[in-house]
């Protein structure tokens, strides 16, 4: 019968057949009297995770591939930004001239104060969202598009950077690419499946749809690959790409 719940580790240990000592999981549920997962070894655990890694794995030839695109969606989005400060920078010098002459308009009395208050409110909301719009900057981009090329560094060899981590690396190579796993038992193996960390789904699902766009122009239909990726950038930077430290694998912490 399959099995499957969250893990909690133990310090407690236990003997095998052969009297060795050796450390265990087990679930949290289990605990609480709401599941029927065993105990498992924390080397089986940890086998069936570097799996999970491996399935995350993109082709060194797709990695270089998207490192390129993403230099050049980054170039153009950058282009873009440029020439939208420019065009915001001129707006904001049109509202503060208006904001001056509603002042002075005020000064002579030629407007009921109501309504210059009124005014005044509404060139002051659009100046804020002027100015919040000038307030994105060039360093916000190239920090995302830094924290992208990190993900598909880690991309490259997932599995074999996992298992030859510290716990330390490890519990943070957990965050970075898993948001949720659930571990398996079906009394004679342990797997895990996954849920991806909504950078590294966004990730893979823009490489997916960068190699469909390159496959239906080369059949010859309307998709054009000559235009920069720019979705590329911008879907990953929706998402949040900060590696923090999270629960890891040792039978000191509490979770997956």
């Amino acid at each position: 019968m399959r099995r499957e719940g969250n893990i909690a580790s133990s310090s407690a240990q236990a003997r095998n057949r052969h009297g060795e000592l050796f450390d265990y999981y087990l679930c949290r549920g289990r605990q609480d009297g709401v599941c029927e997962l065993q105990y498992l070894r924390v080397a089986d655990v940890e086998r069936a995770v570097a799996t999970l890694f491996g399935t995350a794995a993109l082709p060194e030839s797709v990695l270089k591939e998207a490192r390129e695109r993403l230099q050049d969606a980054l170039e153009h989005l950058l282009t873009r930004q440029r020439e939208q400060r420019v065009r915001l920078s001129k707006e904001l010098k049109k509202l503060e001239a208006k904001e001056e002459r509603l002042v002075d308009i005020a000064a002579e009395g030629e407007l009921p104060p109501e309504i210059v208050r009124k005014r005044l409110r509404e060139l002051q909301i659009k100046k804020n969202g002027v100015s919040a719009k000038l307030a994105s900057t060039e360093d916000f981009l190239r920090s995302k598009t830094e924290s992208a090329m990190i993900y598909l560094d880690l991309m490259e060899k997932p599995r074999a950077l996992f298992l030859s981590a510290s716990d330390g690396v490890r519990r943070m190579l957990l965050s970075a690419f898993f948001s949720r796993i659930w571990i398996h038992d079906d009394g004679y193996q342990v797997t895990a499946s996954s849920e991806y960390q909504p950078v590294v789904a966004d990730i893979r699902s823009a490489v997916r749809e960068a190699a469909a766009n390159e496959k239906s122009a080369g059949d010859g239909s309307d998709a054009s690959s000559s235009e920069p990726l720019t979705q590329y950038l911008e879907v990953i930077c929706s998402s949040k790409t900060t590696l923090v430290a999270g629960a890891g694998l040792e039978p000191a912490t509490s979770r997956l």
